[in-house]
């Protein structure tokens, strides 16, 4: 039995004033908070059910592109949740307006979906992406070897 299940609405309350510190950033779907004992990290809360899953592709872009020469546009996450409601990402400072080229699948362009990370620009928020899209082009049929 997992012990957090039967945690009382109070408990997880408390739970919530002690771990997340201020509310910093807010979506359509997302909150996101300071973590109060890591404050290089914030938890991007997932709140209602989008049919996006941000969160999820956000961990999935970081684990395919993080060893390539893309990885170094996104601002690393660190953990996800089970259900991929809570993901851990490093934190960013604001920017005050975007470069002049970024990376061909980021979508979703405005400033506040980017930050610095060690003097370097990153996105923060790159769960809409054209990955899928872009990779696409120039698929065809390759012969089957069986």
């Amino acid at each position: 039995m997992n012990p957090f299940e039967s945690f009382s609405s109070g408990v997880q309350s408390e739970f919530n004033d002690l771990f997340l510190g201020d509310l910093i950033g807010e979506g359509q779907f997302r909150k996101v908070y300071e973590l109060r004992f890591a404050p290089s990290l914030v938890a991007k809360i997932e709140l209602r059910a989008s049919g996006e899953f941000e969160n999820v592709a956000e961990w999935h872009v970081w684990n395919q592109l993080r060893d390539t020469e893309w990885g170094r546009w996104l601002a690393p996450c660190e953990a996800i949740s089970f259900s991929g409601s809570v993901l851990i990402q490093r934190k960013t400072s604001p920017i005050a307006r975007l470069p002049k080229q970024v990376p061909s699948f980021m979508c979703d362009l405005k400033p506040e979906n980017f930050g610095r990370l060690s003097g370097h620009l990153v996105a923060h928020d790159y769960g809409h992406h054209r990955l899928f899209t872009r990779g696409m082009r120039g698929v065809g049929l390759r012969p089957v070897n069986v």
